[in-house]
């Protein structure tokens, strides 16, 4: 829909569970402007965005994915969903080597990446623990191939983790 809207998404999904208040929200989504200005915008930004969460022919019925309770926006977790970043995390956590390959699979690169650059600067700490399970998901998957079924894992390893001498040592090897 519209950007402004893809950031609410990403600041809500960031924000899971605490939510935020709509003086968070803006000072996020409208820096340049006083919070008392923002009203408005804002809440056309989050009925864009409600409105995306709402099965087609029911404009009617408001959305339950972006809840307001007690003066936080929430992205509602009790709603049916599923979320890629939590997923990657529950494969990568299984020791099976099915559920590894999945988490890789699954793994599309930077955390939030389309909108991290209107994030808060916390955001950057997640992004890096998410690369980290990353690259240790990959270092156990490795250790669990033979031969050139690691290749291309080790690849991927050394394209997040360039200065790892073990992935390069094992793909020359």
């Amino acid at each position: 829909s519209s950007e402004k809207a893809k950031l609410l998404l990403g600041y809500l999904l960031w924000r899971i569970p605490r939510g935020a208040t709509r003086e968070e929200i803006s000072d996020v989504l409208w820096p340049d402007r006083p919070v008392e200005e923002t009203a408005n915008v804002f809440h056309v930004t989050l009925h864009r965005l409600r409105r995306l969460f709402q099965p087609k022919g029911r404009s009617n019925r408001a959305s339950n994915y972006i809840v307001h309770d007690r003066g936080y926006y929430r992205f509602n977790t009790a709603a049916p969903h599923w979320l890629d970043a939590v997923a990657f995390q529950e494969l990568a956590a299984r020791p099976d080597l099915e559920s590894q390959r999945a988490a890789v699979q699954l793994y599309r690169g930077c955390y939030l990446e389309d909108v991290a650059w209107a994030l808060p600067p916390d955001v950057e700490a997640r992004q890096r623990r998410m690369e980290q399970i990353y690259a240790d998901t990959l270092r156990r998957l490795c250790a669990q191939l033979k031969g050139r079924e690691v290749a291309p894992y080790l690849e991927k390893l050394l394209a997040v983790e360039p200065a790892d001498e073990n992935a390069y040592r094992a793909l020359v090897l």
